[in-house]
């Protein structure tokens, strides 16, 4: 379930709250649970035949075998066949917009994710250009995961009843992936059916709306 509410607080400061994926998923049938408390150290895999000069790499097979046998002997994990029921990861969102003017907005948003009994953080300012009523554009830089470098981008482009549009809260981390700590990217469509209040104004835009369209 998603629940969420905007109250706006005066002509130019929208304040929002809302929940995304409030719920669980209960397993009924065809459910095997499987328990283990365990730990194992991996001390990598030696590759190189020190008796050869030079060195050569050995069969791998034997060297995965052993391995896998070792990991076998530790974890012997306990199996039930009983139902149970696992916690969405959960989102918690608190926003404050506020309208620059009629085209530019400042935005800041607190995110909090609950998964695995463990809570997540993330800090977001963000500002917003809505250029004519079909482009709209939105830069970012967020604290997630205690990382400070997090600059996102995001687009949103109208046409007809559609709108497509783009974001993403981490550009770097494509570019550096074994020192990225996290990254997401949403891409999607709205469909808009009521335009009319739109066409009824003549500039094209309602400045009290903040909508992308």
């Amino acid at each position: 379930m998603d629940l969420g509410f905007a109250y706006r607080a005066n002509k130019k400061t929208e304040i929002s709250v809302s929940i995304i994926d409030l719920g669980m998923i209960g397993w009924k049938t065809n459910v095997t649970r499987m328990t283990e408390h365990g730990s194992f150290i991996y001390r990598g895999i030696n590759l190189n035949d020190t008796a050869n000069t030079p060195p050569i790499i050995s069969l791998l097979n034997p060297v995965i075998t052993q391995l896998r046998d070792s990991i076998s002997a530790i974890f012997r994990p306990a199996t039930a066949e009983t139902q149970f029921s696992t916690l969405l990861p959960s989102k918690i969102y608190f926003g404050i917009d506020y309208q620059l003017s009629d085209i530019v907005s400042l935005s800041g948003l607190s995110r909090i994710k609950i998964m695995n009994n463990r809570v997540h953080t993330s800090l977001t300012a963000s500002a917003n250009a809505l250029i004519g009523n079909r482009l709209s554009l939105s830069a970012s830089y967020s604290v997630m995961e205690s990382t400070f470098d997090n600059l996102g981008l995001g687009i949103g482009i109208k046409s007809g009843l559609f709108q497509v549009y783009a974001a993403a809260d981490n550009l770097f981390s494509p570019f550096y992936p074994s020192k990225a700590r996290n990254m997401n990217l949403r891409i999607g469509i709205n469909f808009i059916f009521n335009d009319e209040e739109r066409k009824k104004n003549k500039s094209g835009t309602d400045p009290n709306c903040h909508c992308p369209y």
